[in-house]
């Protein structure tokens, strides 16, 4: 399965990891509250649209 990482499709995982893919390990139960999600998704954006990579603080 190949997934292209945007805001909706980060919305649906974030919401229901085992759902959207069956096949992850992972131990995430996802986030239930609809404003963690859009506020996840809001700090990633800022993040990203700074230049900062996933792996630095």
């Amino acid at each position: 399965m190949v997934v292209v990482w945007e805001e909706g499709t980060l919305y649906d995982y974030l919401f229901n990891p085992k759902k959207y893919i069956p096949s992850t390990k992972m131990v995430f139960p996802g986030l239930k509250k609809p404003k963690e999600r859009t506020d996840l998704i809001a700090y990633l954006t800022y993040r990203r649209n700074r230049g900062y990579s996933h792996c630095h603080p």
